[in-house]
């Protein structure tokens, strides 16, 4: 059948997958573990882990205070990866700093891989930043060792092509998302909100390959953490039959008191606006006025004691600690709503969770933009729902928690569909009953925010002078030169560039031959399944001549620095 999915694409997909499943599970133990010191991030009394966590803060408890510790800690591990980055070659540096996310994207839409050795370097600084106790996310990060680590095995095995490569690289992107936050439903739609907008080769038949990725690496992740879902949270107990329907209190809860969740929305997109014009500041700021004066390891230094500060600001103000570290220990602490605080503590605890978060993601420390904004956006939920009535509301207010969170991601990111899916699948099945009121917060906070600020991840690209679909136009016009120049060339010196190399492995000539045979099929396809037209591009043996690869990244490099300029 024409629209069969080729069985060797799918069986390499699937083992691509299931490895990359193993490194996510690999680096959540690592950020786990890494913070036993300051008792963070999992590894804490909190998951039962008493006789791991704490043990430098216990070893120092009657000498220094906790939060001193942590302003310590925090100072010490940002500075040493300033001294990291500044001492690193400078495309290695561009590449470790920031939550990945953005190289992730880079290299879907160039078709140009992550080196094997900037992943290491990135697991070796974000390991810096959560023993330090930084504010941000561990999943960013994550997804661009997967998204190195799909590439570079194609890369190995002679699938060089920049049409290929960003497959693979969309490909490493979903499986690292979905595998690291449990949720391979997630994976797939944001291959299709947001890939989709930067790479023209995600037809419908790589998107399922994209799923079959996402399943498999999902499974191979519980498989080593098993599966529970990231939060559980407290309902009321009669939410089924609030939501049952047959009549007008039965849609939205008694007194319609749901739609709570469009306040909640509007709220967000408020919240998101001021620390979008904090963060665009912040930034400014820094890259104008204090690093062209000041080394960045002094700079990196300075920020991370400041942002374990305001830390021990709300840690003294509250008494919730989930400033310091990723901080999924507080946002589980509000779902089942045992914080005792007002409602006014939530807020701070917002409010400065989104300060440490923008000061963190101007400067482009290794973490992670998107558990920083679920858990604050938690919170400025649970604001608005301890002032609602028990009456109406019942035995809890976690809807409104979960509502928080999927109004403030949505207004930060824009992505209309992803947030909903992405907290239902990480709190259990339950929060199904919610689906209306959360789509509502979701479709409210994208909806102003779309008059009032630009997404998060767009002033980032900005920022970094990066604009990702001229970039994919780039990448398509050095393919179609080099497939242009490839026509070109004489039978014979068409045959020396494919037999000398195709692979970067020394292999006998007979292994040289098989595994160039199969990177030839999968490459094959590899555009088969990412064309819409019958009328594939005509790519010969690998596509991975080094004068062939050379040209491609030449034409792309130059593109490149002519909208670096522009954009500049």
């Amino acid at each position: 059948m024409r629209d069969a999915l080729p069985p060797l694409l799918v069986v390499f997909a699937v083992c691509i997958a299931a490895l990359l499943g193993l490194v996510v599970a690999g680096l959540h133990d690592m950020i786990k573990y890494v913070g036993c010191p300051l008792g963070i991030n999992g590894c804490n009394s909190f998951s039962g882990y008493e006789d791991k966590g704490y043990f430098l803060v216990r070893a120092l408890e009657k000498y220094v205070p906790e939060d001193v510790v942590h302003v310590g800690m925090g100072a010490s591990c940002c500075m040493l990866i300033g001294i990291i980055v500044d001492l690193a070659p400078e495309a290695y540096g561009r590449q470790v700093l920031g939550g990945g996310t953005v190289q992730s994207l880079l290299a879907v839409a160039a078709g140009i891989p992550i080196p094997f050795k900037c992943a290491l370097l990135r697991v070796l600084v974000t390991a810096l930043y959560f023993l330090g106790g930084g504010t941000m996310g561990g999943d960013g990060p994550t997804i661009q060792v997967c998204t190195s680590l799909a590439s570079m095995i194609g890369w190995t095995i002679g699938i060089r092509a920049a049409r290929t490569q960003s497959l693979l690289a969309s490909l490493g992107f979903c499986c690292g998302f979905a595998a690291s936050f449990n949720a391979p439903l997630s994976g797939m739609l944001f291959a299709m909100e947001e890939l989709q907008h930067i790479s023209g080769r995600l037809t419908t038949r790589v998107i399922c390959i994209i799923l079959v990725g996402s399943i498999t690496s999902t499974a191979v992740m519980r498989g080593f953490l098993s599966n529970k879902v990231l939060f559980k949270a407290t309902y009321p107990s009669d939410l089924e039959s609030m939501v049952a329907g047959g009549s007008v209190d039965r849609i939205f809860g008694p007194q319609m008191w749901m739609l709570i969740s469009i306040l909640i929305g509007l709220l967000s997109a408020l919240v998101g606006f001021a620390f979008s014009k904090v963060f665009h500041f912040t930034h400014k700021f820094l890259n104008t006025v204090v690093l062209p004066r000041i080394p960045r390891w002094i700079v990196f230094g300075v920020l991370g004691g400041l942002v374990a500060a305001i830390g021990s600001l709300v840690y003294r103000t509250t008494g919730l600690t989930g400033v310091w570290g990723v901080g999924v220990n507080s946002l589980q602490q509000n779902l089942d709503q045992d914080y005792p605080g007002h409602a006014g503590h939530l807020v701070i605890f917002a409010l400065g969770k989104l300060a440490a978060f923008a000061l963190s993601v101007s400067a482009r420390f290794p973490g992670d933009t998107l558990e920083p904004v679920l858990i604050a956006g938690s919170f400025l939920g649970a604001a608005v729902g301890k002032h609602l009535p028990v009456e109406v509301v019942g035995d809890s207010y976690a809807p409104c928690v979960i509502f928080g969170m999927v109004g403030l991601f949505a207004s930060c990111f824009r992505f209309p569909l992803t947030p909903v899916v992405i907290v239902l699948e990480l709190t259990g099945t339950r929060s199904y009953n919610l689906i209306l009121p959360v789509t509502l917060s979701s479709f409210t906070g994208l909806a102003v925010s779309n008059h009032l600020f630009p997404p998060v991840l767009e002033q980032m690209l900005h920022q970094d002078n990066i604009d990702l679909e001229a970039v994919a136009e780039l990448a398509e016009l050095a393919e179609e030169e080099e497939d242009n120049m490839r026509q070109q060339m004489p039978v014979a010196q068409l045959a020396s560039s494919n037999g000398s190399e195709a692979s970067g492995i020394s292999f006998t000539s007979e292994g040289r031959s098989a595994l160039r045979m199969l990177a030839t099929k999968l490459e094959d396809s590899m555009v088969d399944v990412s064309t819409t037209r019958r009328s594939r591009l005509s790519l010969y043996s690998g596509a991975s001549s080094g004068a062939a690869t050379s040209r491609r990244g030449s034409v792309l490099g130059r593109g490149l620095r002519r909208l670096s300029m522009r954009s500049g």
